[in-house]
Order: C-alpha cells, then structure tokens, then sequence
C-alpha cells in the first residue's frame, strides 16, 4: 500500500467546562476533550484533558491529567492534616462576627398553672437565672350558645327563633312556618252572586276545604275551588276516538301514507320504495333535475393510452403534459432549447479534473508547498 504525505495541523476539540458540562456529548474511543477551567480572582486559566472511551458522556469520563503545580502539597498528601482551632487565623474573629452571646444558654420554664418563664445559664455556672417577667396565658374559655323565642314573630311565620353567642346574636333567624291540616272538604252550590268565592255564579258547584290552622287561635280557614274549572265536556267523532277511561286519541286509517304515533306525537315519515310517506327535501331536488325521458347512463372504464385507469366513484383525475415533446418517444439534441444545449456542452470533461477529483482517493492529491492540512475537531457542541 502506496503512502502519501501529507503536512497536516490537527486543531483539538476546545471548549470551556460549563460548555462540555452542557452538552456533555458522547467521545470517540480516544478521542481528546481539551477543557479550558476559567480564572478564578488572580489565578489563570488552567487546561485539564479527558480521552473518550466511545459510550460514556463527557461528564462521565475520568480526568486524564492535571498540573500538579497548581496543587497544594497538603492537597496531594496521603492523609491530610490536622490543625487546632488556634492555629487558625482569623478563626475567634470569625466566629465573634457570626454568633452572638455564644456563652449563654437559654431555656423556657412552667410558671404557675398558665405560664411560662425565660431562664438564662452563664457557659461554666450551674445555676439558671429568671430573665424578665413570666408570660401567662389567659384560660380556655369556650363559648355559651342559647336559643330564644323572639316575643313576635316575622312575617306569616307561627314562631320565630335567634341564636345567641355569649348573648350576640349569630346568623339568621330561625322561622317556624304555620301548620295547615285539612279538616274536610265537601262539595256546595252556589246560592249568592259572588258568595262565598269572588266570581261565582248561582248553581255554581264548588268545593269547599275546611282547614285547621295551628296558630295559637284556634280558628279555622276555609279554601273554595270551583268544579268546573276542574273539568271539560269532549265527544269523539272526526277521526277522534274517547275511551270509557275518557282518553282522547287519534285514528289511523290502513292508507295513513307514512303518519303513525310515535313519542306521544304524531309524525309523518319519508316514503321508501316499499312504503308511501312524505317526500324529502333530497328527493324532491333530485327529481326536479331529471327530465322526461331520461335513463342512467354510467362510464365504466376509462383508458389512457390503452391502460385503464382507476374510477374513484364519480370522479377521475388525469394528469395529460402538453407541448410538442409530448409527442415523442425520445428527445434528441435538436428538440432542446439553445440554453439547455449550451448548459450540457459546458460540463467539464475528465480531462480537465485534477487526478483527486477523478479517483476521490486522498494518495492522487497534490500538495502545493508551503501549504497546510489543518483538520478541526470542533468545541463541546459540535460532534
């Protein structure tokens, strides 16, 4: 196998840590991640490397390397070290800014049978001391709910009632309607013009019902209602038929032509070719359309070129190019416009590509010298 050199650069994939942490992508099995740590403060950027294994993300993949000149040496130590409080600085000075009264204790104590009483403990001292006065907490009380017949009551009502709240009233009042009782109740005639109801009529009958009114009087009401707004006179005849049970209904003849009874209604039914009924708003439109005469005519089959097409119901779609090349078989040099002529002729022949072009294999390249390959893996976002 021949080899062909070739001067080359290769530009590493680059990019800064929050942007391989974003996308995290996935690196080929040895392919390098140059990840730029920016500055912090004074200190300058540094450069780490991770080298892919061909399944894990970025995140997932071990650090290959670090300066170890900019870590610590107690950093890199086996077993890290211990320091005392004292031997670091600035530490009291923390801790006084941070915390206050760090050498008192503080603690809540019962104070007689609804109270409670703060006490404060010095850091070293076995004795607590009262701060301040105990705080009590008034007794749980609760609350006293009556219900009271007011001396009159509202509107038509036969009693009414208010709640009371540790003696304030709460929500609405409490109505007790009247209890009405039907006593008896027995049919009269009238006698009198306008007696003993508003419109009635000598000979009138009515009837009349005794009611018991429990309202504390004793004394009864009476309620009339005429009989004759009871009740009306009907007599069957004219296709309308009254049973002994004084139903009304309507007869159907054998020829009804599509009405019949459904639903409590009378409906009137669109006519089939078996049976007679009324004629739809459709049919009316379709007929009014054919004229005298007329019979079904339908197409079958359509050919296009002695192939038959395809019927999709009642319609058919053809697709027919026009023009003068629509007429031959095979389209030669001298149909073609002179633009598309000159287009063809304008192509490049074999010769005229460089060997590379021809072959597509890299050893037919030629390098110019001076020259230079340079071959960019991308950043974090680019694959």
């Amino acid at each position: 196998m021949a080899n062909q050199t070739i001067s080359a650069r290769v530009q590493m994939r680059k990019d800064t840590i929050s942007n391989w942490t974003e996308h995290n992508p996935v690196l080929l099995r040895g392919e390098a991640a140059v990840v730029e740590i920016p500055a912090q403060g004074e200190e300058t950027s540094q450069i780490l490397l991770k080298v892919g294994d061909g399944a894990s993300a970025f995140c997932d993949l071990p650090w290959s390397a670090a300066m170890a000149a900019d870590v610590y040496p107690w950093a890199k130590a086996a077993e890290k070290p211990a320091y005392q409080a004292g031997e670091i600085g600035g530490l009291a000075e923390y801790v006084a800014g941070e915390m206050q009264d760090s050498n008192t204790r503080y603690r809540l104590v019962a104070a007689g049978e609804r109270g409670v009483r703060l006490q404060a403990q010095e850091l070293g001292e076995s004795q607590w001391s009262d701060v301040g006065e105990p705080v009590s907490f008034p007794a749980d009380v609760p609350p006293q709910y009556t219900l009271v017949k007011k001396a009159a009551a509202e509107g038509n009502a036969l009693a009414t009632y208010q709640l009371l709240r540790d003696g304030t009233p709460v929500g609405e009042s409490v109505q007790i309607p009247k209890d009405y009782l039907v006593r008896s109740a027995q049919v009269h005639t009238a006698e009198t013009a306008g007696q003993p109801y508003e419109g009635a009529a000598p000979g009138d009958k009515y009837l009349d019902f005794a009611i018991n009114t429990a309202d504390g009087s004793g004394q009864g009401e009476h309620i009339y209602l005429p009989v004759k707004e009871l009740a009306q006179t009907y007599t069957a005849g004219a296709g309308i038929a009254l049973s002994a049970e004084n139903c009304l209904s309507v007869r159907l003849g054998e020829n009804a032509n599509g009405l019949a009874a459904q639903d409590g209604a009378l409906v009137l039914a669109e006519a089939t070719d078996q049976t007679g009924g009324a004629l739809s708003a459709a049919g009316y439109i379709k007929l009014s359309g054919v004229e005298a005469g007329a019979q079904v005519n339908r197409i079958e089959t359509v050919k296009v070129n002695g192939t038959p097409a395809e019927l999709q119901g009642k319609e058919l779609y053809l697709t027919i190019p026009g023009g003068a090349l629509a007429q031959l078989d095979q389209v030669g040099k001298g149909q073609l416009s002179p633009e598309l002529s000159a287009e063809l002729e304008s192509k490049a022949e074999a010769s005229c590509l460089a060997a590379v072009a021809q072959s597509g294999n890299l050893r037919d390249v030629v390098q110019t010298e001076g020259d230079c390959l340079i071959l960019r893996c991308g950043a974090a976002a680019e694959g």
